[in-house]
């Protein structure tokens, strides 16, 4: 068993976005096989920011000979390298094209009374929303043997603010028209 912390990002124009990202225990048996991942027990699932996330992966072996998975875990990435006796599968991986685009909502301020008054204190930067796919397929020997776009959709986020209270306002003075104006006395001459 080996404690592993997963990070779930989405790369878009050559810059990753983390998700979310979980600690967690693993273990991978001698004869891992055909990869299943669930999510909060969904195949498809959008996690909202600061959401628990259960991540399960399922291997399930479909080659006619043992494999061995080897996982790495660099920083906050985990990779998993499968090595086994190759067979002519030929696996095809599209370009990811990345379309509907959407700019991110207004900022949004919340009141926080543990900042000084005037504060600010930003908690999240924004970020642009879009969908993102790309088409997957294996075959063997001229047959398809699984084939699929797999498509994500990331949710335009705004900024957050802290912003502490607003300044206590400056009482104006407003003078006295009945009062007596002060008595000064001229200067002695030099």
């Amino acid at each position: 068993m080996k404690k592993i912390t997963l990070t779930l990002e989405t790369k878009l124009n050559n810059k990753d976005y983390p998700l979310a990202q979980k600690a967690t225990f693993i273990t991978l048996t001698n004869n891992p096989l055909e990869v299943l991942t669930l999510i909060n027990n969904e195949l498809n699932y959008n996690a909202n920011l600061g959401e628990t996330l259960n991540v399960v992966l399922t291997f399930k072996n479909n080659y006619s000979s043992y494999i061995f998975v080897q996982s790495k875990i660099v920083g906050t990435k985990i990779t998993f390298e499968f090595y086994g006796t190759k067979d002519s599968r030929q696996v095809e991986i599209g370009q990811a094209v990345g379309f509907d685009y959407v700019e991110p909502p207004a900022p949004v301020e919340t009141p926080d009374d543990s900042l000084q008054p005037g504060e600010r204190k930003q908690v999240q930067k924004s970020h642009q929303g879009a969908s993102a796919k790309f088409h997957y397929k294996v075959s063997r020997d001229g047959q398809i043997l699984q084939e699929t776009d797999f498509l994500s959709k990331y949710v335009a986020l705004p900024e957050i603010w802290l912003v502490g209270p607003a300044p206590a306002p400056v009482p104006e003075v407003t003078p006295d028209p009945n009062a007596t104006p002060p008595v000064t006395e001229p200067a002695p001459a030099a």
